[in-house]
């Protein structure tokens, strides 16, 4: 306030700390006088080893304040240090920031050009070699000098040769013309305008004194940035009196902020007061107040730092009044792996793969009923599973949970039985509550619920006369099953839930915990595998009724389909015709990666 006073159309006005403000100049009167009110109490602050490793954290900012609703325009970023704009605009691959304080003629391929002139002519020992293979050449030793002068095709002898005579003024023009002839008019014009500078030395300094002047005082020039994004990349001072709804701070480091003047090198503060100078203390305060007054106008604000052995944090933090919140969510090795990341050098072909086309003997190992149902039905997912061998990505969803809990049901069925020749209620349910430990309480009491028609309807079954043949029979690759299908032995395995037996009938019973598929061959397979003359039915534990297929779904049609597999000598093409069926390995062929 006091800094504020010595303006002159301020000196009469009682201005009091946090309050907005709007004053009549002529007049020097309050028009509105308001309690200011922070947007935000809050400022996120992370800590980095490495000082590129901010510009990760500076687009991963812009996508957080875009996702929580900000406009891309009222977001900006500030750089204590405007060399940091290049490290920025190296990594803007998206064209998502434009740049308020210009690109550096530095940047320009004119300037490049020019100062790879003069290096290399200022370089006594180089050898030029300018020759039009030089990049092809397998036998080429590059350097740095003439590795440049190849890229930019520039002709280094004459300039050399005339590099410590008098500057004869008609060839330096036209240098200077033809570096610039590709530039644009606003880069051209600025030079234009130093080449009057120099008019004077022309006949006074050779080639090289020339340059080194003519460097001074184009080494600040800048351009207009056009052309860029929505996220406005400014310094300090260009912030003054804006307001944001966002701002990323980079570089919030004692080195930078608060910004020292190379002037307050020479003079003191009192020698700075006596000239009626600002001194150092105003200085560190006006930056304060911008920084305060950016801040207290953003609903979000993340500031980043470097912290090692040679840089702190500015101790400007320390008297910011705003709650702090220091993000850990991202190691710094997350941020690092962030700048590798090179979009434009990777092309993906996302083309859905041709459903492949070869001939396959499904009957060349033993065959499973798994595997022949793959085959009939999904045959692209056979391909990849047992052609190629591909194993299925795991599934984040419920289904383990229901594959658990469906092989705890066989498992308790087969134990019991084992045991037991009969079933009552008491003894299974003593039994089932010492197996039921690693299930939860909600399976607990819906398994018993359905377990109680279960015991029911195997009581039934009993009294009937019907008796446990087998429990899990497997019939492996060790035993298979050999069968004769039009004069090709075949040799099927798979295992059975349970075969019970009634005077000198076998039944088959598979055990179903969920939904039954009545166009299912596994029935029949089942029957093909053990008994052909064997009554076959799915035991729905759900309802506890013994269920059948459809009436074509049957061993006779079973039969018919594998012969046509051994008559089939052409080329199969493995594509899923049925589109309801779930494919694990979709990803792969459809190249789906919404």
């Amino acid at each position: 306030i006091d800094y504020l006073k010595n303006i002159n159309f301020l000196k009469d006005i009682d201005l009091k700390i946090n309050k907005y403000y709007e004053i009549n100049i002529n007049d020097k009167f309050i028009i509105k006088e308001e309690n200011f009110i922070k947007k935000t109490n809050t400022i996120k602050l992370r800590s980095f080893e490495l000082r590129s490793l901010q510009v990760s954290y500076v687009y991963h900012s812009i996508s957080e304040f875009v996702k929580e609703g900000l406009d891309p325009n009222k977001i900006a970023i500030i750089t204590p240090d405007e060399e940091f704009c290049n490290i920025l605009r190296l990594y803007d691959k998206k064209n998502m920031l434009n740049y308020a304080s210009g690109i550096s003629i530095k940047e320009s391929k004119f300037y490049q050009k020019l100062k790879a002139l003069y290096n290399s002519a200022n370089f006594d020992n180089l050898c030029i070699n300018k020759k039009d293979d030089y990049f092809d050449d397998e036998n080429m030793v590059f350097d740095f000098h003439n590795t440049l002068l190849n890229i930019f095709d520039l002709s280094l002898q004459e300039f050399k040769d005339r590099f410590y005579e008098k500057v004869c003024v008609n060839y330096f023009k036209d240098l200077i013309n033809s570096l610039l002839e590709d530039e644009i008019h606003e880069l051209k014009q600025a030079i234009l305008k130093e080449l009057l500078f120099l008019q004077d030395f022309y006949n006074k300094l050779n080639l090289k004194e020339l340059l080194e002047l003519f460097f001074i005082q184009i080494n600040n020039i800048k351009t207009s940035y056009v052309g860029g994004g929505k996220v406005t990349t400014m310094g300090l001072l260009e912030s003054r009196g804006l307001e944001f709804d966002g701002v990323i701070v980079v570089d919030f480091n004692d080195d930078f902020i608060p910004k020292r003047s190379v002037n307050e090198l020479f003079l003191n503060n009192d020698i700075r007061k006596k000239a009626k100078l600002i001194d150092h203390e105003k200085r560190e305060n006006l930056q304060r107040f911008y920084y305060e007054s950016l801040f207290k106008n953003a609903k979000k604000i993340n500031i980043c730092y470097v912290e090692n052995e040679q840089n702190l944090k500015s101790r400007f933090l320390d008297e910011l009044d705003f709650e702090f919140l220091y993000e850990n969510e991202f190691s710094d090795d997350a941020y690092l792996n962030a700048l590798k990341l090179d979009y434009e050098g990777l092309k993906i072909n996302l083309n859905p793969l041709k459903a492949p086309v070869l001939k396959h003997d499904i009957f060349a190992k033993p065959l499973s009923f798994t595997r022949l149902s793959l085959f009939l039905n999904q045959k692209r997912t056979y391909y990849y599973k047992y052609i190629k061998k591909l194993k299925p990505p795991r599934q984040l969803s419920n289904d383990k949970d229901l594959r658990t809990l469906g092989v705890f049901i066989h498992e308790i069925l087969e134990d019991f039985y084992k045991k037991n020749k009969n079933i009552d209620e008491k003894s299974f349910f003593e039994f089932f509550e010492k197996k039921a430990v690693n299930i939860s309480k909600l399976d607990y009491e819906i398994l018993k619920l359905k377990f109680k028609k279960f015991i029911q309807k195997e009581q039934e079954r009993f009294k009937y006369g019907y008796k446990i043949k087998h429990l899990e029979l497997n019939i492996n690759e060790n035993n298979p099953k050999k069968i004769n299908i039009k004069n090709k032995n075949i040799y099927l395995i798979g295992k059975i839930d349970r075969i019970d037996a009634l005077n000198d009938m076998n039944f088959i019973l598979d055990y179903k915990s969920s939904k039954i598929d009545d166009s299912s061959y596994q029935l029949a397979f089942y029957k093909l595998l053990y008994d052909e003359n064997a009554d076959a039915k799915f035991y729905d534990l759900n309802t506890s009724t013994l269920k059948n297929t459809k009436d074509k779904i049957n061993l006779n049609s079973l039969k018919s389909i594998l012969e046509d597999i051994v008559d089939d000598k052409e080329d199969i093409v493995f594509e899923n015709f049925k589109k309801d069926f779930y494919c694990p390995y979709e990803l792969i062929y459809k190249k789906d990666l919404k």
